[in-house]
């Protein structure tokens, strides 16, 4: 509600896939601004006076380098470099209001487990000394509710927001220290003739970083100065993609949205879902440098290299795993023949 009925019409896949591709990357910048200034990045804001300790330090440090510059400009005029310099280190020396005000990790109340929050940070105010809870939750309602967050759990939002409104997106883990996510665009466009539609179904996988409103800037970790690794992208399909069925051969039944996600797939739908399948987990990490394959290599070390092959096996395993339990949730009603070939097309 709050950004509005029309910009969110925007968002929904159908009307987002008609455009071109500069519209949809305009689309996702206004989104992501919006975003940004709902669910601004926690710190340590103390949930009874406001006050935060690294926005009081970062706004003291400001004023003091903005002092320190006229100041030295003044003693430039009459060659007291020496003064000046005394006066920089007595300006430069700020408090240490902001230190402690993080007291560490505490176990998430009832209240808190309700939005799967695996841990709680406890805050003590630099100003009135009071206590603050930060749980890190992992239910998106319960981050709309509270609009507190870091990159864990905005990407989280992001992705299940974009996922409502029909979109394939996956979550992106660097194993360092962020995370994000990525959006499919493509265009598909019945009306175009071979050749353009060809060209149309053209697509890829575009950056979108909630936390700093970055829209298809891939390198722009890289720009903070961060040598990329390990990053890693996770994708589980929307089951209208998986399960998509061909609409000639069901005129008499109308299917909605809903019934789209229970239906058993058919051999077609096998090779839909072989021919335009998406890798559940995928090494995107030359994504996000112009590093060279070696230059990246060389920072792998083969320890690494190998917990982190183990660890993707055993993730997409436990993923396909996963989807096929709640296929089977769904479709209470399937037959014995029909389960034996959905096991199939999971496997496949």
């Amino acid at each position: 509600q709050e950004y509005g009925r029309n910009n969110t019409k925007m968002l929904y896949v159908d009307t987002f896939s008609v455009r071109t591709e500069q519209e949809q990357l305009e689309i996702l910048q206004h989104f992501l601004n919006w975003f940004r200034s709902k669910f601004p990045y926690y710190y340590d804001k103390c949930g009874t006076c406001g006050a935060s300790a690294k926005e009081d330090y970062e706004s003291t440090t400001t004023n003091n380098n903005d002092a320190a510059k006229e100041e030295e400009e003044e003693t430039k005029q009459v060659h007291l470099s020496h003064d000046n310099n005394d006066d920089n280190n007595n300006n430069n020396n700020n408090d240490d209001d902001d230190k402690g005000t993080f007291m560490g990790y505490i176990y998430p109340n009832k209240a808190e487990q309700q939005g799967k929050a695996s841990r709680t940070e406890l805050y003590q105010c630099h100003k009135c000394h009071s206590y603050t809870r930060f749980p890190r939750y992992n239910s998106a309602s319960h981050v709309i509710t509270h609009e507190r967050g870091r990159c864990g759990e905005y990407s989280m939002l992001l992705y299940r927001l974009l996922r409502c409104c029909g979109h394939d997106v996956r979550w992106i883990v660097d194993w360092a220290d962020h995370v994000w996510v990525e959006i499919l665009l493509h265009d598909d466009d019945d009306d175009c003739d071979n050749g353009e539609k060809e060209e149309k179904r053209k697509r890829r996988w575009v950056h979108l970083d909630p936390c700093e409103a970055a829209v298809d800037n891939p390198l722009l970790y890289e720009s903070w100065g961060k040598k990329q690794t390990y990053i890693v992208a996770f994708y589980a399909p929307l089951r209208t993609n998986i399960m998509k069925r061909d609409n000639d051969n069901n005129d008499d039944d109308d299917v909605s949205a809903k019934d789209q996600s229970t239906v058993v797939p058919t051999e077609k739908e096998d090779e839909y879902c072989s021919s335009t399948l998406i890798p559940l987990i995928e090494d995107v990490t030359h994504t996000y440098t112009s590093d060279s394959t070696v230059e990246v290599n060389k920072r792998r070390t083969d320890c690494d290299e190998e917990v982190m092959q183990s660890t993707m096996v055993q993730v997409q395993s436990e993923l396909w795993k996963t989807l096929l339990c709640l296929f089977l949730k769904q479709n209470t009603e399937v037959q014995p023949q029909q389960l034996q070939h959905t096991e199939q097309s999971v496997v496949k």
